[in-house]
């Protein structure tokens, strides 16, 4: 790639100073940049389809973020780069890559199409440009640097502690028992992730397997078995992680 970052970084400090910015991408993040980048720019340009820049200059654009899937991140950047002014930002959004010469800028969190969140502010933004980060650290307070070797292990972190959940948490949901209210538990599953957050997590497990209490254990299964095979499923994959892990 041949596009350098400029030696000149901006400085942010009022409003008035804020340039406008370009999205590139559909997915399901695009609709959330304005939200998250607001201290930013002062405007976004929704240009969808990189063949849409093909031929136009756009010399009033600071910042070009390119949403879209990994493998084209670079292909979209030199379809685009000659559209926008020397000096400008080019940004993609993915956790797992570091492109030299573009600024990786990953929001930390899940995000559905067109479905706003409550609190953009919230989110941290992991950046792996330190002279980016430093820059633009107190105009994006969420903004956190990341060296670009920690970002395939950062990205492996987000997806077990983010997919994984959310699928395991699905799958439950979507076989619960019939007869039983799945909203009755949404305070225990809160509280259990809460917990993960403090120190001592494992004095916090309770349960029939904390207790060896194998009684109990047999009689979920026997009823599973009944029920659910699919819920039996995880029930044993976990009764095996219990007594792996922890020696009951």
């Amino acid at each position: 790639m041949d596009y350098k970052i400029s030696n000149t970084h901006l400085q942010i400090s009022s409003v008035q100073q804020k340039f406008k910015a370009a999205i590139f991408g559909q997915g399901k993040i695009s609709s959330h940049i304005p939200s998250l980048f607001k201290n930013l720019a002062k405007d976004f340009i929704d240009l969808g389809h990189s063949s849409n820049a093909k031929n136009n200059v756009y010399d009033d654009i600071k910042y070009i973020i390119l949403a879209v899937p990994d493998h084209q991140i670079e292909i979209v950047y030199n379809e685009v780069k000659d559209s926008f002014p020397s000096g400008s930002y080019f940004i993609h959004m993915s956790g797992a890559l570091y492109l030299e010469g573009l600024i990786g800028l990953h929001p930390l969190m899940t995000f559905s199409a067109n479905n706003p969140l409550k609190n953009y502010d919230e989110i941290p933004i992991c950046c792996d440009q330190e002279s980016f980060y430093s820059d633009f650290k107190d105009s994006i307070p969420q903004l956190k640097y990341l060296p670009p070797e920690k970002k395939a292990i950062y990205h492996a972190m987000a997806s077990m502690l983010g997919n994984f959940t959310q699928y395991y948490l699905y799958t439950m949901k979507n076989n619960f028992p019939e007869g039983l209210n799945f909203k009755i538990y949404e305070q225990l599953v809160l509280a259990s992730v809460k917990s993960m957050f403090q120190d001592g997590e494992f004095k916090k497990l309770t349960g029939p397997f904390i207790r060896g209490d194998i009684e109990t254990i047999e009689k979920h299964k026997a009823t599973l078995t009944e029920d659910n095979q699919k819920l039996l499923e995880i029930y044993q994959n976990f009764e095996n992680l219990f007594f792996e892990e922890i020696k009951l």
